[in-house]
């Protein structure tokens, strides 16, 4: 998945990720390219996928219409998006291997312009 696949307004971000060797694609200069570094330099991280797929789209399709709510769709061309997180890390802690998905979101702007973050994220073994 690239930016281009995704619905955004704003600045759009590609970079060469050292540790994956792949052109990473962030639709946000600051939330997501700036933890995308922080996590480049961690030695626990050992892969970085960003605009991760949740679940296949059939399924959030499904998932909608049982709720009975409106599933997002692309502002240009009316078609249901896929859902996705921010980045899904590759992390290694002692002998296990985990996954963990993150979705950044801007709580607020302080005085001094600073970004401050939320970070949330859900382990998979």
């Amino acid at each position: 998945m690239t930016v281009r696949d995704v619905p955004s307004i704003g600045i759009v971000t590609r970079i060469l990720g050292w540790k994956s060797g792949r052109l990473h694609h962030y639709l946000s200069k600051h939330f997501e390219l700036t933890h995308h570094y922080q996590m480049e330099w961690s030695e626990q991280v050992i892969d970085i996928r960003e605009q991760f797929p949740l679940l296949p789209l059939d399924k959030t399709l499904y998932i909608a219409q049982k709720l009975g709510i409106k599933h997002p769709t692309d502002p240009k061309n009316k078609l249901p998006i896929i859902m996705t997180t921010d980045m899904l890390l590759t992390i290694k802690q002692e002998e296990s291997i985990k996954s963990i998905a993150y979705f950044l979101r801007k709580l607020q702007e302080n005085k001094m312009n600073y970004l401050v973050y939320q970070v949330g994220t859900a382990c998979k073994s």
